[in-house]
C-alpha cells in the first residue's frame, strides 16, 4: 500500500513538470511572436518619394505615420519571423491584397523584406536600410 502511495505521488510529480515544461515553452513561444506589438520604428519609406515615417506597431494592427498625421492603417500579424499585413485605410493604391514579409530584429534595427505581396505600392516602400527603433 505504502509503494503504491509512493508510486502515485511520483507520478503526479512527473505529471506537475511536464505541465510547468509545457507552460513554460508556451510563454517562452509567445514572447517570440510577440517582438513587434508596442514597438515603434523609424526610417525612410517610399510612400512613393522617400519620406521619414515611424511604424507604430499595435496587437493587430501597424499604424504608419508622417509628422505625427496617419497616413496609412494595416492590419498585421507576426507569427514567428513572419509579418503578415493587409490595409485598413490610408492613402496607398492598395486594397485587399495580402503582403507576407520577414521580418529581423538585431539589437535596435528592424529590416523587413517581402515574401509575397500583391500590391506593389507596399511591395516597394519598405527601404532596405532598415529602421530604427524609437524608445518610449
Amino acid at each position: 500500500m505504502i509503494k503504491t502511495i509512493l508510486h502515485q505521488k511520483a507520478f503526479a510529480l512527473v505529471i506537475a513538470a511536464i505541465l510547468l515544461l509545457s507552460l513554460s515553452s508556451v510563454s517562452w513561444q509567445s514572447k517570440s511572436d510577440d517582438q513587434l506589438t508596442n514597438t515603434k520604428w523609424k526610417g525612410i519609406a517610399f510612400v512613393p518619394n522617400p519620406r521619414e515615417v515611424v511604424f507604430h506597431f499595435k496587437k493587430d494592427t501597424l499604424l504608419i505615420t508622417i509628422d505625427l498625421d496617419i497616413i496609412e492603417t494595416e492590419y498585421c500579424h507576426v507569427s514567428g519571423d513572419t509579418l503578415t499585413m493587409k490595409k485598413i485605410s490610408g492613402g496607398s493604391p492598395c486594397t485587399d491584397e495580402v503582403g507576407t514579409y520577414k521580418y529581423i530584429i538585431k539589437k535596435d534595427s528592424l529590416t523587413i523584406t517581402s515574401l509575397r505581396d500583391e500590391c506593389g505600392a507596399r511591395m516597394d516602400s519598405f527601404s532596405s536600410e532598415g529602421y530604427k527603433r524609437v524608445k518610449n
